[in-house]
């Protein structure tokens, strides 16, 4: 049972730590936007 739901939580755990950085990626680029106006 539990083979079938590691890689699911696996998936999840990559997809989170993706949006993290997709996230600081977007704060900064609002920053920098922000810094220049």
């Amino acid at each position: 049972m539990t083979l079938f739901i590691w890689p699911f939580i696996d998936g999840i755990i990559c997809l989170v730590k993706t949006v993290d950085e997709v996230n600081e990626n977007m704060e900064q680029k609002i920053i920098a936007s922000v810094k220049s106006a």
